[in-house]
Formats: C-alpha cells, structure tokens, sequence
C-alpha cells in the first residue's frame, strides 16, 4: 500500500469521526478535547465495505496507550440501506486484540454496550443523532503481499468546528478483512501494520 492510500485511509476514518462528533448533540460537545489517543502498536483498518443486503460499514483497531495499562481504540460506523446509522468509538481492552507480526490480527467479539465511556450513536437520515445501546463488533484481517509502505504523516483536518489531528508514522500492508458489525457482516479489503507514537486528538471551541 502507498503511503498515499495509508493516508487516504486516515482521512476516510478521520472524515466518519468527524460526523459522528458533528452530528452529536451540541451538549457532547462541552468539552475542549473530546478524544486522544496514542497509537504505538498494531492497528488495523477494514476499508468501507457494502454487503449484499446494501449495509456499509467501517472498523478500525489502533493500539496503544500507557504502556502500564495498554488499551486499545475501535471506531465503528454501520449504514443501513434506509439511511440510518450506527457509529461509535472508544477504548477497549488490550487483551480483546491479538496481533502476530502485522501478519495477522483478531478483534475477539467486543460489545460496547458493556464498556464505561464507549461512545455509541444513531443516526437518523437526517443527522440526528442520539445515544444508542452499542452492541458486538469483531474482525479478522489477514496480510496480502499486494503492496506495503512505510509513512511519516502530520495532518490536521478541519470539519466545521472540529478539528482531528494525527501525527506519527507507520508500517502497513494491504490485508484481506472479515468483520462483523452489530450482527452485520462483510468482508473486503483493508489494511494491517505498526503505528509508531502516533498522536490522534479531536478538538472542538
């Protein structure tokens, strides 16, 4: 994968995050800093993919944190053929990802519904979003040896009033992905590698 594709891969996963936050209820949005994380170690993205039924989806696995209490970070959004959606993102354990060599990684099953501070949200065709009950996200991804890159990136994104910031590097290759969505399965294409101290922040006035 090109360092190009890695990036048009962050702004994809940067843009969903970006509509979560700007479509959440003004009173979310109190907060200065919203999110951070510091990604240093395995991640994974699964790529937007549809399925036969006509739902789309996204997931992505970022890990890191403190090295005494490693965690992990999931972002999640699911969009149905009527045009409603569920979104979410937040830390998870660390033990819920297994990772070999940028080889492989799993995702075991995750419920958000069950973890303190997972953000989850839907969304009506319009926008509106409120809280919802989350549910159980999962995946695996498998390395392809169609293309591989190394990337050292500094970006801020602007969308509306929230800004996303991602500074780091990382060693990625193109993976084959099977994912699973609150019930809702796809498999496609993605990525898989190392991020190295990357700083991911969302802000808001």
């Amino acid at each position: 994968m090109t360092a190009c594709e890695r990036l048009s891969t962050q702004f994809a996963l940067t843009a969903m995050v970006m509509i979560v936050l700007l479509a959440a209820p003004v009173s979310s949005r109190a907060s200065a800093t919203v999110f951070h994380f510091v990604a240093n170690g395995p991640f994974t993205d699964a790529f937007f993919t549809c399925n036969a039924s006509g739902a789309c989806a996204v997931l992505s696995v970022s890990s890191g944190g403190n090295s005494n209490a490693p965690q992990a970070f999931i972002f999640y959004a699911l969009f149905l053929p009527s045009g409603e959606s569920f979104q979410g993102f937040g830390t998870i354990p660390s033990e819920n990802v297994t990772s070999i060599d940028s080889k492989t990684l799993t995702l075991a099953p995750t419920d958000t519904s069950t973890i303190a501070g997972f953000t989850n949200l839907f969304c009506d065709v319009n926008f509106n979003c409120t809280n919802a009950p989350g549910g159980v996200v999962s995946g695996t991804w498998n390395q392809t040896k169609i293309s591989s890159s190394h990337s050292t990136f500094s970006n801020v994104s602007h969308f509306g009033p929230v800004q996303m910031s991602n500074h780091g590097s990382s060693d990625n290759f193109s993976a084959m992905d099977q994912f699973s969505v609150l019930g809702t399965s796809f498999q496609g294409f993605g990525d898989i590698g190392t991020q190295h101290s990357t700083q991911q922040t969302v802000t808001v006035p």
